[in-house]
């Protein structure tokens, strides 16, 4: 898939904790655009994986899993992270 594909399938992906409206200078404004600060996909794929973290029995099966196939889970785990924050913000968007 196309980068422009792959980013048109994309959910809306604003700032998560935006900084707009307290002030009215032009220099400052530009420094809060650039320093961008955290998605609302980033806290939604974090938000994530506080919850899968929080369980320790579905942690210690899937290292158990993961030490019988000399694998590691992390990954896949951040990755169902982004998924589900992927998901969430879809669902944002199609609220009315």
């Amino acid at each position: 898939m196309s980068v422009a594909a792959q980013q048109a399938t994309k959910p809306n992906n604003p700032a998560a904790f935006p900084q707009h409206g307290w002030s009215n200078d032009p220099e400052t404004i530009a420094r809060m655009n650039e320093c961008g600060g955290l998605t609302m996909r980033d806290y939604f794929a974090g938000q994530a994986l506080i919850g899968f973290l929080s369980c320790k029995l579905w942690i210690s099966e899937l290292d158990k899993v993961a030490s019988k196939y000399g694998a590691d889970f992390k990954p896949s785990l951040a990755t169902n992270c982004y998924e589900m924050a992927d998901a969430m913000l879809r669902a944002r968007e199609a609220q009315p």
